[in-house]
């Protein structure tokens, strides 16, 4: 593959990503950059004109329902 590869990690995920890059045998064509906007553990691979993005989104959960929740009387003391 000839097209441009960039990753993209959080500021805080950089130096461990660029210590797993450099630790290959053959070093992928790869320019490694941080984003600000990244939270740690996201990244952004852009290839050419397509990017492919892994970004952990925390939503709000729902409580669970009564009928979710553990009953008391299998708690052990």
């Amino acid at each position: 593959m000839s097209a441009d590869r960039t990753l993209f990690v959080a500021p805080e995920d950089l130096g461990l990503v660029q210590l797993g890059l450099d630790d290959t045998e053959t070093q992928p064509r790869i320019e490694l950059r941080s984003d600000p906007a990244l939270s740690r553990g996201d990244a952004r691979l852009r290839v050419g004109g397509a990017e492919i993005c892994d970004i952990l989104e925390v939503n709000h959960v729902a409580p669970l329902e009564p009928e979710d929740q553990p009953e008391n009387d299998q708690v052990e003391e």
